[in-house]
């Protein structure tokens, strides 16, 4: 056989000089890229999809709350009824529907049943109602969305000692087991007065709940709701006070029927509601801007948020209305719009106009430090200063705010916490101040004839800091707070100190002495000096190379919050997740190095929430904590934590425990 041409062939390409790819390979390559391309333009596109859903679907959640909330709050329960938004809400310039069915509910012959059909004869009481609200949007695909969610309303509220009656008659307060807050933020007010000897004396205890924001679609109009309890020791029950505060966008009306504020008033050694008060009485009145406000207090607040030259008062001294603003630097306006802000307590199952907040003192600290029982015994003697110093009309002393100022913390995040103290003796009548006063030296439960209450105010002040570029402090916009009771501060973030260099500046917070204190919205009272807000500042040191803690061994604490949704795509529920839900949550301590941290998983039982408990961690440990479960994800708002771990060791991001030894963390899992 003749293999000449081979051989020619095989000489030409053996000395053949290498030059690049071939035109084959080129196309190839192209190929494979293009491939590639074209599966990350997806993926981008899918997760760009993804996130739009999310946030469409977050909005329609909150526009379903702000309804339900309102259904909740309805003075008549007659007048809960179906119904759908005038216009469409528009937010992110996409345009969500709203509507709303009611549907009557009867308990009859121990069942409950939907509707009066075979219902002979028809109950004529309605025993409760359904609502479902339902929020309708097109997504970017062009698709129709729907999400609904349905709740029942009572028609007796859970607040009610009566069957909804609107008599001014003196009714029997309920009596409610005691449930704590038990929150470390919210340090309980002991109401007696220890420098006052009284032997064997019977005392009660007060605490706040943490204000929880809803914020209307309409416009940038907030509803604040919180509660404080007064728990008497000696009967062991509690006296719930439920509390709402408003901003609204207001019309004036001309002159028509509207109430006085509601008041309290001094029974023995107790206060009380006062039923003479709350009268109806010929005023200036307001309408509501129905287009901005889908709060349905601001019908209210507008109506009758009003004063004349009686002795009740909403707001400040005067024989006249007091003024209102459209701008707070323009001047007072008397007819057109006006902005308003109002105080709700619902009194005998309903929201009623009381006089309105005012802000005593403001004071500044870091979230931890009432980890040290020494503080809050010292804040706790603090307020109760500050309550008989504002009684007794007493300039108040600073330097009897207890020390709180940070010497030394390392590079990075920390929450702090505003907290005001509110005095309202503003709801009281002139007669019941005296013997406040008369007493206030004598009588060792003095306190508990004063309407006063300490309030996390962290969320809606103001903060600023001295030197941002060393360490910026957080003022995110407030936003509707879903998930309040897993993660306060991690829905809208302020107050969240985040350093970068080395060195001291000062933390200030601002709020206003008004409504808009709890709201905090802008101010509806011109601002002259600092009359209409206050201040409190604390000083903090960065230190990256902190002095050396303590030699030995240390411990962290994680409390896990657990999280689940229920029912269908269109009708989805967050509630709290079942005991049996956190069980065989998997720990796992990662290190580089040899140590024998130690982690143990305790799942929720009964009232004790889900916690890890991780001990035996060397001096300067660098390493992470991991918490896994097959479908379930886990966040914190905790500076150290990132993904699914809490990290620790002397960098940013990462926890010193030169710094502080025994950590106490707080995670949420959920399976959605």
């Amino acid at each position: 056989m003749n293999n000449n041409g081979d051989d020619i062939m095989n000489k030409f390409f053996s000395h053949r000089q290498p030059s690049g790819f071939s035109l084959i390979e080129v196309l190839i390559g192209i190929a494979i890229a293009g491939v590639g391309i074209i599966g990350v333009t997806q993926l981008q596109k899918l997760y760009m999809q993804s996130s739009s859903q999310a946030t469409n679907r977050v909005v329609a959640m909150q526009l379903i709350r702000e309804q339900l909330d309102n259904a909740k709050i309805q003075d008549q329960f007659v007048n809960l009824m179906s119904g759908s938004d005038a216009a469409p809400i528009v937010d992110r310039n996409r345009r969500y529907t709203r509507d709303w069915v009611v549907i009557n509910r009867y308990y009859v012959n121990g069942q409950w049943q939907d509707g009066s059909n075979g219902l002979n004869p028809v109950p004529n009481t309605v025993d409760a109602k359904r609502v479902t609200v339902t929020i309708s949007w097109t997504d970017n695909k062009g698709e129709l969305q729907t999400l609904s969610q349905s709740e029942l309303v009572s028609g007796v509220s859970l607040h009610d000692s009566t069957n909804a009656t609107n008599a001014n008659t003196a009714i029997a307060k309920p009596k409610i087991p005691y449930t704590p807050i038990a929150s470390l933020e919210s340090p309980p007010t002991t109401l007696f007065d220890k420098n006052i000897q009284q032997p064997g004396l019977q005392y009660s205890s007060k605490e706040t709940s943490k204000p929880i924001p809803t914020i209307s679609k309409k416009g940038n109009y907030h509803r604040i709701n919180f509660e404080a309890v007064t728990f008497n020791h000696a009967k062991t029950t509690q006296t719930l006070e439920d509390f709402s505060t408003v901003n609204c966008s207001c019309s004036f009306a001309g002159i028509g029927d509207a109430p006085t504020p509601a008041m309290l008033t001094i029974e023995g050694d107790s206060l009380i509601n006062d039923v003479l008060s709350g009268q109806l009485i010929n005023k200036t009145i307001g309408t509501n801007d129905a287009t901005k406000n889908s709060d349905f207090l601001c019908t209210k607040c507008c109506d009758g948020h009003h004063d004349t030259n009686i002795v009740a008062r909403y707001t400040g001294a005067g024989s006249s209305n007091h003024p209102h603003f459209l701008d707070v630097n323009q001047a007072p306006v008397n007819s057109g719009n006006y902005l308003e802000a109002c105080r709700f307590k619902r009194i005998d199952g309903f929201y009623r106009l009381v006089p309105d907040w005012l802000l005593v003192d403001v004071i500044v600290m870091t979230q931890d430090f009432f980890n040290n029982p020494d503080n809050s015994e010292k804040y706790v003697d603090y307020v109760k200063y500050v309550v008989k110093a504002y009684v007794l009309g007493q300039a108040l002393d600073p330097l009897k705010k207890p020390s709180r100022d940070v010497s030394s913390m390392p590079v990075g995040d920390k929450q702090l916490i505003a907290r005001g103290i509110y005095v309202d003796i503003a709801s009281l009548a002139t007669d019941d101040i005296k013997t406040i006063k008369s007493q206030i030296n004598s009588n060792g439960k003095w306190l508990t004839l004063v309407p006063f209450y300490d309030i996390n105010l962290t969320q809606f002040a103001t903060w600023t800091s001295s030197k941002p570029s060393l360490a910026s402090v957080s003022n995110q916009p407030i936003q509707t707070d879903l998930n309040a009771s897993v993660g306060y501060y991690g829905t809208y973030s302020r107050g969240r100190l985040s350093s970068s260099q080395d060195g001291t500046t000062t933390i200030t917070a601002q709020i206003n002495t008004d409504n808009t204190g709890i709201t905090g919205s802008a101010s509806i009272i011109k601002q002259v000096a600092n009359k209409t807000y206050l201040t409190n500042s604390i000083n903090i040191t960065v230190n990256s190379n902190p002095p050396a803690g303590p030699k030995g061994k240390y411990s962290v604490r994680v409390d896990v919050a657990c999280l689940s949704q229920k029912g269908s795509a269109k009708n989805v529920s967050t509630l709290a997740c079942k005991a049996q839900d956190t069980a065989n949550v998997n720990v796992d301590a990662i290190t580089s190095i040899t140590s024998s941290v130690s982690c143990q998983y305790s799942a929720q039982s009964g009232k004790n929430t889900a916690f890890v408990s991780c001990n035996n961690i060397p001096q300067g440990w660098i390493g992470s904590i991991r918490l896994s479960k097959a479908g379930y994800t886990f966040s914190s708002s905790a500076f150290n934590f990132t993904s699914d771990r809490f990290n620790f060791g002397s960098g940013g991001g990462q926890h010193d425990f030169n710094i502080q030894a025994t950590p106490t963390f707080n995670v949420s899992m959920q399976d959605f």
